[in-house]
């Protein structure tokens, strides 16, 4: 078994940087991600995505004021997509 790292992972080992965001830039993505978040935990999110599921026998993403655990799941995967479209 080798144990050859190719040269391109073997930069990310010793630490390498990748290229520099500027300061200005990072606090514009913050914003954006802040604001995804705002809209993807508020309560109309929740209750547009508990309708649906409801509907087809799955459990409500939201029950009486606050969210259910399965709809904290739900949500955050939506917003690891939503991030992960927003950084390609």
């Amino acid at each position: 078994m080798s144990t050859h790292i190719p040269q391109s992972r073997l930069a990310l080992h010793k630490g390498a940087e990748g290229p520099k965001v500027p300061s200005g830039e990072k606090w514009w993505i913050a914003l954006v991600l802040g604001c995804v978040f705002a809209v993807l935990a508020s309560p109309p999110a929740f209750y547009l995505t508990s309708a649906p599921l409801e509907a087809v026998g799955a459990m409500p993403t939201l029950l009486g004021p606050g969210p259910t655990a399965p709809g904290l799941v739900i949500h955050a995967m939506l917003f690891a997509l939503v991030v992960r479209l927003l950084l390609r």
